[in-house]
C-alpha cells in the first residue's frame, strides 16, 4: 500500500522526486506537502561550480505549487546550507537547489511559474486574475503582468522571406523599419530609422533571406541590394495599385470640370427684373419686414417686451424699429453705397440691362473696355440679384468629388452600384483623356487578378506613348523596378502581414498617447509603468488592449469613522468614497439628493468637480495634494479623493485611474 502512495505521489508531482516527501497533509481546501532533501547528495556552489555536501546549516522554503483535486497545493520543502570547499571560491556557503523544483528566490514552483506566465501571456492581468482564482491558484493582477514582462523575447531566426516597412513614431519627422517573417507573420525586429544603410546593416548581420517583400520606396531597394544582393525582391502588389490610384487621382483632378453635368436649359426663362434707381442692399429686405411687423403689433396694443417675445428680438431692437417712422431710416447708411471697383459702372450695367443684354460675360467685356479691372465674379453676383428662377426650379446638383471619381475609375465594375455606373459613364462620355486612362487601369487590373505578367511590358509601352491619359509618370516607374513589379504581380508573396504589424504599432502608440501623465500618492503603492525595454508590450496595454474596462474596481475598504456630515471623512484615513454616514468604503445610492454623502451635485469643502479623462461620463470630487492650513511641516501630503458621481439608482464607486502610481488600503474586489 505504501509503495503504491508513493508511485501515486511520483506520478501526480513529479517534480518531487528528487526530495524526500515526509508527509501529505490536507487542511480544508489547502493539500500541504511536507519534505526534505537527501543528505547523501552533492550540490554545486553557483559560482565556481565545485560540489560539495558538508553542511552548514538548514531552513525551510515554502514553494506554491499548482493545484490538484480543487485544492491549493504549498509544499514546506527544508533544505540545507553548504560549505563551499573551493579555497579560491569567493562564496563560503550557499543553499542547495532541487532541479526542476526551486530556484533562487523563488516562492512558486518552475511548473506553477510557467502555468501562470502562461495565462499572463493570453489573457494579460485583470482576466488572469481571475481564471487562476478558479483554478485555483490566487494571484494578483500585478504579479501576472511581472511574469509576463519577466519572460525572454523568443529567438527570431533569420527568416526566408522577409517582409519590411516604415512605421512614423512622429509623423512627418520619425520613423523607423519593422521587420516580418512573411512565411510565420511574426515580427522579427525593429529599426530606429528607415535609412537604406540601417537595413543594409541587418541583412549583411543575418544572412539567409532568400525573398524581400517591400513596397516602393528606393530605400529599401537599394538597401536590399546592398545587404543582401543574392536575395530576390518583391514589390508589394498593393502598393503597386496605390500608386497607379494616385496618378489617376491626378489626372482626374486635372479634368475636374468634366465632371460636372451641363445644365439642362430651363423650360422657361428666368424672369428679368428691372434694378432699382436705389438698392439699399441684401438685408434692406428683412429690415423693411421686421418694421412692418413691429408697427403692426404694437398698432394692436402689445407692449415692447411682448412684441420682442413675438418676434425673437431683443428689446432694444424692438425700440429702435419703433421709433423709426420708415424702415428706409434703418437702411440709410448701412448696408448701400459700400465702396466698390463697380460703382463708377454701375449707372451703364443698368442701362444696358434695361436694353435688354442680360449675359454676364458680354457685359462684363463690355465694361473692361471702358476700363474695368475688377473680374468677372464682381459683374456675375451683383447682376444675379436681377434674376429669377421660375417657381419649382430644381437647384444645381453637386458634381461628384475627385476622390470618388478616382474610386469608380480604380473599384471592380462588378461591384458598383448601376447608380455609380451611370454617373461615371457620363463623366467618360464627356471626357476622351479620363476613357482612355479607364481602359488601362482595368487592364492593369485584370493582370494583377490573374497573377500574370506577361502583359506587363506591352501595357508599359502603350501607358508611355499615350501621354494624354496622364500614366507616363507610373510607368516610368515600373520601369525602373521591373524585376520587383514582375515577381510581385506573378507570386503570392506580399506586405499584408507587414502593413497588420505597422497597424498594431499605430494602435499601441496611440494608445499610449491617450493616457494621462499623471500620479497619486499614498502609503502603500506599485507603480505603473514598469522600466521596460522596447520590444516589450507596456502592461497596462497588455490588460486594457484585450479587456478594456472589464477590470474596473470597486474599494470594499473596511469602515474606519470620519467626521459625519458633507465635509467627508478625515484626510489621514481616505481610502476611498466617503459613505453617507462619513466612513469610507460604504456604497451609497448617487441620487440628486446626495452623491457618496455629499449634498447635491456638489463636493466637499476643498473638493472640485472634473470629468476624468479615464471617464468622460462621469464626474469625480478631487482633491490635489496641497498642504493644508493645519499641516505641520514634514508630514504627508493629503490624499486625494476619487468619487464617481451618477444618476438616480447607480452605486458610487471609487475608479482607480489608469496610469501612474495608485495607492490604497483594505482590499480591492473586482467587478
Amino acid at each position: 500500500m505504501l509503495g503504491q502512495c508513493e508511485e501515486l505521489l511520483k506520478t501526480v508531482f513529479p517534480h518531487l522526486g528528487g526530495v524526500l516527501v515526509e508527509q501529505v497533509v490536507a487542511e480544508g481546501g489547502l493539500l500541504r506537502i511536507m519534505a526534505s532533501t537527501a543528505s547523501t547528495i552533492s550540490a554545486s556552489c553557483p559560482d565556481c561550480k565545485i560540489l560539495s555536501r558538508r553542511r552548514h546549516s538548514g531552513y525551510e522554503r515554502r514553494l506554491a505549487d499548482g493545484a490538484v483535486g480543487g485544492r491549493r497545493v504549498s509544499i514546506t520543502l527544508t533544505v540545507r546550507r553548504l560549505f563551499c570547499d573551493n579555497p579560491g571560491c569567493a562564496r563560503v556557503t550557499f543553499a542547495e537547489q532541487v532541479d526542476g523544483l526551486t530556484v533562487r528566490y523563488g516562492r512558486r514552483t518552475p511548473q506553477l511559474t510557467g502555468l501562470l506566465g502562461a495565462i499572463a501571456v493570453a489573457l494579460a492581468g485583470r482576466a488572469g486574475e481571475r481564471l487562476a482564482a478558479r483554478r485555483p491558484v490566487p494571484v494578483s493582477d500585478t504579479t501576472l503582468l511581472s511574469l509576463a514582462m519577466a519572460l525572454s523575447d523568443p529567438y527570431g531566426q533569420t527568416p526566408r522571406v522577409l517582409g519590411v516597412d516604415e512605421f512614423a513614431t512622429r509623423k512627418g519627422h520619425k520613423y523607423g523599419t519593422v521587420l516580418v517573417d512573411c512565411e510565420t507573420h511574426a515580427p522579427i525586429d525593429l529599426l530606429a530609422d528607415r535609412e537604406s544603410a540601417t537595413f543594409a546593416a541587418w541583412l549583411t548581420d543575418h544572412p539567409g533571406v532568400e525573398i524581400i517583400c517591400r513596397d516602393r520606396g528606393g530605400a529599401f531597394a537599394d538597401g536590399a541590394r546592398a545587404g543582401a544582393p543574392d536575395a530576390v525582391q518583391v514589390a508589394d502588389v498593393w502598393h503597386l495599385w496605390h500608386n497607379l490610384a494616385e496618378a489617376v487621382k491626378v489626372l482626374v483632378s486635372k479634368h475636374s470640370s468634366c465632371l460636372r453635368e451641363p445644365a439642362p436649359a430651363p423650360e422657361s426663362p428666368p424672369e428679368v427684373l428691372r434694378p432699382p434707381l436705389s438698392h439699399a442692399g441684401r438685408l434692406a429686405e428683412r429690415v423693411q419686414q421686421h418694421h412692418t411687423a413691429v408697427h403692426d403689433l404694437l398698432g394692436q396694443g402689445l407692449t415692447i417686451r411682448a412684441v420682442a417675445r413675438r418676434l425673437e428680438l431683443s428689446r432694444n431692437t424692438v425700440r429702435r424699429y419703433a421709433r423709426a417712422v420708415t424702415w428706409e431710416e434703418l437702411a440709410t447708411g448701412r448696408w448701400q453705397n459700400l465702396p466698390s471697383t463697380l460703382d463708377p459702372h454701375k449707372p451703364y450695367l443698368h442701362r444696358r440691362w434695361n436694353e435688354g443684354h442680360t449675359s454676364a460675360v458680354k457685359l462684363h467685356a463690355e465694361l473692361r473696355e471702358q476700363g474695368f479691372t475688377g473680374s468677372y465674379s464682381v459683374v456675375r453676383d451683383y447682376l444675379r440679384r436681377f434674376r429669377r428662377l421660375p417657381d419649382g426650379a430644381p437647384p444645381p446638383t453637386r458634381p461628384p468629388g475627385i476622390r470618388k471619381v478616382t474610386g469608380w475609375i480604380t473599384r471592380n465594375p462588378d461591384r458598383m452600384s448601376d447608380d455609380d455606373q451611370q454617373k461615371l459613364k457620363a463623366i467618360l462620355a464627356r471626357c476622351p483623356e479620363l476613357e482612355a486612362a479607364t481602359g488601362h487601369v482595368r487592364s492593369f487590373a485584370a493582370m494583377m487578378a490573374i497573377r500574370s505578367a506577361s502583359r506587363l511590358p506591352e501595357w508599359i509601352t502603350a501607358a508611355r506613348t499615350d501621354t494624354a491619359i496622364g500614366l507616363r509618370g507610373f510607368a516610368d516607374g515600373l520601369l525602373t523596378d521591373l524585376d520587383a513589379v514582375i515577381l510581385g504581380l506573378s507570386t503570392e508573396w506580399n506586405s499584408g502581414c507587414v502593413e497588420g504589424r505597422v497597424t498594431d504599432i499605430k494602435f499601441q502608440s496611440a494608445r499610449w498617447a491617450a493616457e494621462p501623465d499623471s500620479h497619486y500618492s499614498a502609503s502603500a503603492s506599485f507603480s505603473w509603468p514598469p522600466t521596460v525595454g522596447n520590444t516589450k508590450s507596456h502592461p497596462r496595454q497588455l490588460t486594457d488592449r484585450l479587456h478594456g474596462n472589464l477590470g474596473r474596481a470597486t474599494f470594499q475598504a473596511s469602515p474606519t469613522p470620519g467626521p459625519a456630515g458633507p465635509s467627508g471623512p478625515s484626510v489621514d484615513t481616505v481610502t476611498g468614497p466617503p459613505g453617507p454616514q462619513g466612513e469610507l468604503g460604504e456604497q451609497g445610492p448617487c441620487g440628486d439628493s446626495g452623491a457618496c454623502g455629499v449634498p447635491g451635485p456638489a463636493c466637499p469643502a476643498g473638493y472640485r468637480l472634473q470629468v476624468p479623462a479615464w471617464d468622460p461620463d462621469a464626474l469625480v470630487c478631487r482633491k490635489d495634494s496641497a498642504p493644508s492650513p493645519d499641516r505641520s511641516p514634514g508630514t504627508a501630503p493629503t490624499p486625494r479623493l476619487w468619487c464617481w458621481i451618477r444618476s438616480a439608482g447607480s452605486t458610487c464607486r471609487s475608479t482607480v485611474p489608469p496610469p501612474a502610481t495608485r495607492e490604497f488600503q483594505g482590499s480591492l474586489q473586482h467587478k
